[in-house]
């Protein structure tokens, strides 16, 4: 029901720098581009810069994974012991 969503809610897309949405939004499904498109028209999609972080969600996943913690600041200290407790990345 993802159209719901792009259709009701105000979302704020925050992008790595360097990502490049032109070269990506020729390759989505027609109806998700077109979507998109419409809620950026209607001032419901907000593009958001952001800073350059060095933490990414495949790396963490793969540091858990082989039982790891991500370095500190990396996850909040609740989501890295939930994930631990319950072994999500095992």
């Amino acid at each position: 029901r993802w159209e719901e969503i792009l259709a009701t809610a105000q979302l704020g897309v925050f992008a790595r720098p360097g990502y490049d949405w032109s070269a990506v939004a020729p390759n989505l499904a027609p109806p998700l581009a077109r979507a998109i498109a419409q809620a950026s028209a209607d001032s419901r999609l907000h593009w958001v810069k952001s800073t350059s972080h060095p933490a990414s969600a495949s790396e963490i996943r793969r540091l858990l994974a082989a039982g790891e913690a991500p370095p500190d600041g990396w996850l909040d200290p609740r989501v890295l012991a939930f994930a631990t407790k319950y072994d999500l990345y095992r």
